[in-house]
């Protein structure tokens, strides 16, 4: 299972409706120095006859490709805003190293 703090949850919810999508696709993929790094996009299709697995945390739809599920779960998605700057951070407890500039992580 994937959590997403409020902070999170609030700023998908508006995403999702300003693009009308269905949710969010969160994954991985291997680059970086450390081997993996994260990727999350708004999903527009539905991919209800795919092998995708998918949870609603308060109203926004999360996809994870099952792929990816080893590699997340049990990770709280974070958004913060520090000044004028805004970003998703990425809470996982399967995260063992990352690599000093911050883009890859490893499991």
């Amino acid at each position: 299972m994937i959590t997403l703090t409020d902070a999170a949850r609030d700023r998908f919810q508006n995403l999702i409706a300003d693009q009308r999508a269905r949710g969010i696709r969160v994954g991985v993929k291997k680059s970086g120095c450390a081997g993996l790094t994260y990727q999350i996009d708004l999903e527009h299709q539905d991919h209800s006859d795919q092998p995708d697995w998918h949870m609603i945390d308060q109203g926004v739809r999360v996809y994870l490709h099952e792929s990816s599920r080893p590699f997340l779960e049990g990770m709280t998605i974070d958004w913060q805003t520090q000044g004028l700057n805004q970003r998703v951070v990425f809470l996982n407890p399967n995260e063992r190293s990352s690599c000093g500039c911050g883009e890859s992580f490893g499991v």
